[in-house]
């Protein structure tokens, strides 16, 4: 807050300066002025700086590991697919045989008879 109130100080004593014909004399208190801000404001915008430098690296880290997880998960899923499948062609295969049975069966049933 003391700052502020000197920087409005130093730009009225500018103005006033600037009032009297002293160019030269305001000019200076206005660089004053200006390297004064930028030195209260550069390590704000440094700090600002790093802390959104170190933001974006962990959002590139998260996003690195979701997706190795996506890929992880895609990569169960499609070995679920293929056991299913493999499931599915050994019960048809079983239930061929089942029929091929249940047909010499009734085949051997009928010459029974």
């Amino acid at each position: 807050m003391f700052q502020l109130i000197k920087q409005k100080e130093n730009l009225h004593m500018a103005i006033s300066l600037l009032d009297e014909g002293k160019t030269h004399q305001a000019l200076d208190v206005i660089n004053n002025h200006i390297k004064e801000v930028s030195e209260t404001t550069k390590p704000n915008v440094e700090n600002a700086l790093r802390v959104l430098n170190e933001y974006l690296d962990k959002l590139k880290e998260s996003a690195a590991l979701l997706e190795d997880s996506a890929k992880s998960s895609i990569e169960a899923g499609k070995k679920q697919i293929e056991e299913a499948q493999q499931n599915i062609r050994s019960a048809s295969e079983k239930l061929g045989a089942i029929e091929e049975c249940c047909k010499i069966m009734m085949r051997s049933e009928e010459k029974l008879e």
